[in-house]
């Protein structure tokens, strides 16, 4: 496995649980993309900042982003960018969460 940049994220930003608005059963087929965009906006933070989500069971929806591209992508620290989720045939992106660059800081060998 390669050492990610930034690590702990994938949780944080490609997983979620999507359900039947009507119904409220689990959304469990079709093309779900998760996008990190551009603060009030619905573009892509960059190429490395859109991933298809595969789901994993009970509505659940998961990807693991490639580090340095995701890296690269985003904003400098202490900004924000918007998750945006795509539903092909259902929506063209629906704002999920604001989020804001943080420092990651690393454990310190003893």
């Amino acid at each position: 496995m390669a050492d990610e940049k930034i690590s702990g994220l994938d949780d944080l930003l490609y997983d979620v649980t999507l359900t039947d608005n009507d119904t409220g059963d689990p959304f469990t087929s079709g093309d779900v993309t998760m996008v990190l965009c551009k603060l009030d906006t619905v573009e892509p933070l960059g190429d490395g900042s859109i991933q298809a989500l595969e789901h994993v069971g009970e509505g659940r929806w998961k990807a693991t982003h490639d580090a340095d591209d995701f890296a690269a992508d985003l904003p400098a620290l202490n900004k924000k960018f918007d998750r945006v989720i795509k539903v092909a045939g259902i929506t063209d992106g629906r704002h999920l969460a604001r989020c804001r660059r943080v420092a990651i800081i690393k454990e310190r060998p003893e």
